[in-house]
């Protein structure tokens, strides 16, 4: 949703979206429980995925991007998980960096 977003008055001195945005998924994780340490994610153009997309670039305007955040299987698992057993869950998701004005 910040991505389809207006953000000029959401981001604090010197932030930019990207730091924003990674900041907001590492504090959803953290309130359910991920260790913040243990959480990763990564912002990723759509047509090119190993390439950085940066939300703030007038060039990306309504183009795709992929947030994909991945944590290891033992800060979510419910039973202890051996180190041989441990491996990296992932998900991403793809969205449009578009900013829709509302007006009165």
């Amino acid at each position: 949703r910040f991505a389809a977003m207006e953000r000029t008055d959401l981001l604090q001195d010197g932030q930019t979206s990207n730091q924003k945005l990674i900041q907001d998924v590492t504090n959803f994780m953290v309130s359910s429980g991920v260790p913040a340490g243990d959480v990763q994610v990564v912002i990723r153009d759509h047509a090119c995925p190993e390439c950085p997309f940066d939300l703030d670039d007038p060039a990306n305007d309504l183009k795709l991007f992929e947030v994909e955040v991945s944590v290891p299987f033992s800060a979510v698992s419910y039973t202890p998980v051996s180190e041989a057993n441990d491996y990296i869950l992932s998900a991403s998701v793809t969205f449009r960096n578009g900013r829709a004005t509302i007006s009165q």
